[in-house]
């Protein structure tokens, strides 16, 4: 699995903080913000037409592995994975971004990422799916 690279601390040298460590990520789906022991995940990239498995230690890193801030997320299974992506994808226009549908969900635009929530349904813990099963479920656009 890959390691996703630190949160960058600025997009440029006279910048504010991208995602400033004391500022709430928004997060639609009620995650816990907080940063939590590695686990596994997977990217999902359509620009580059790839499912990759990543180790991500919080939505922190979800939104940086995504390029955005505004994270939302829906359910994709009965064991709590959920597929992460840009809140605004339904209506940012990205281009080169490519596009994927997970199953008969409403096609994202740009990157997502899957994961597991916990039975409490705010903690994230290891994906336990695995990158075949992903593929038979996601087309790239």
């Amino acid at each position: 699995r890959q390691s996703l690279p630190a949160i960058a601390a600025t997009d440029r040298a006279d910048a504010a903080p991208l995602f400033p460590r004391d500022a709430a990520l928004r997060d639609n789906a009620g995650v816990n913000n907080e940063p939590q022991a590695a686990m596994k995940a997977f990217l999902i990239d359509p620009a580059q037409r790839s499912i990759v498995a990543v180790d991500i230690d919080g939505t922190a890193a979800i939104a940086t592995a995504i390029g955005f801030p505004s994270i939302d997320s829906d359910e994709i299974d009965d064991d709590g994975h959920r597929l992460f992506f840009d809140e605004s994808c339904f209506i940012r226009a990205i281009e080169g971004a490519g596009r994927f549908q997970f199953d008969r969900l409403a096609p994202v635009q740009g990157k997502g990422m899957v994961v597991r929530a916990a039975a409490d349904g705010k903690t994230l813990v290891d994906a336990t799916l695995d990158a075949e099963a992903l593929t038979r479920r996601v087309k790239f656009l």
